[in-house]
């Protein structure tokens, strides 16, 4: 099982029985039956800022290269790099991605995957002008807990609607919870599902025939 399934499996038991089963449910369907990708679109006119983490020390880049990052957080980047499921790390220079980090004096503490508006295709809905996408972001183990993830969110998203992006894309897997909480409290709309079966590896788009708001969806689950 992914390190991070286990990882939100031990957070949901320290919330309770009703919050592990929930999510230990969640977990066992994804693993062994289908897979579900939320899909989620936030307007960046109307994006609500949450309380942002107060680590002290803490400073953001963009890198395009991965010299630029210390040899000692390029170590521990692929030292924990399955926890990710990035694969090889070519991307970054191969593909002309861009990787966000957030660091703390120094030290690693989130990444983010990037890609610009020309790159933003390859999705499971039309990707409208001035939309890009947000990709994968990781949060290491010592800084969870501290809203880092918000923050990393939106500071990615202030820095692009400075340059004329007015919308994101954003997604996670059905189990992660943690993802799912962050889109509501940034006032996300919630668009639909696409499902991949484990067996038959087909994958079907669910969308909703109204988007509603992140909110109203985990009201209803």
């Amino acid at each position: 099982m992914e390190r991070q399934k286990l990882v939100l499996l031990r957070s949901a038991r320290k919330k309770g029985v009703f919050a592990f089963v929930k999510q230990f449910i969640r977990t066992v369907r994804d693993s062994f039956w289908s897979k579900r990708q939320m899909i989620y679109s936030v307007d960046l006119a109307t994006l609500k800022a949450p309380d942002m983490c107060n680590i002290q020390g803490l400073s953001y880049r963009r890198i395009s290269d991965w010299s630029e990052l210390s040899e000692e957080n390029y170590n521990f980047l692929n030292d924990t790099r399955e926890t990710m499921n990035w694969g090889n790390f070519s991307w970054l220079t191969e593909l002309e991605y861009g990787l966000w980090v957030a660091e703390v004096n120094g030290k690693l503490a989130a990444v983010k995957w990037w890609r610009s508006y020309e790159q933003s295709s390859d999705f499971f809905v039309r990707i409208p002008k001035n939309t890009e996408l947000h990709w994968q972001t990781t949060v290491f183990p010592e800084f969870r807990g501290q809203k880092l993830l918000e923050a990393v969110l939106i500071t990615v998203m202030e820095y692009r609607k400075s340059q004329g992006i007015e919308f994101f894309m954003i997604s996670c897997r059905d189990y992660n919870m943690t993802s799912r909480r962050v889109f509501v409290e940034l006032g996300c709309l919630y668009l639909g599902y696409a499902e991949t079966n484990k067996l038959t590896k087909k994958e079907k788009w669910h969308p909703l025939l109204t988007p509603i708001p992140a909110a109203e969806f985990e009201m209803r689950r």
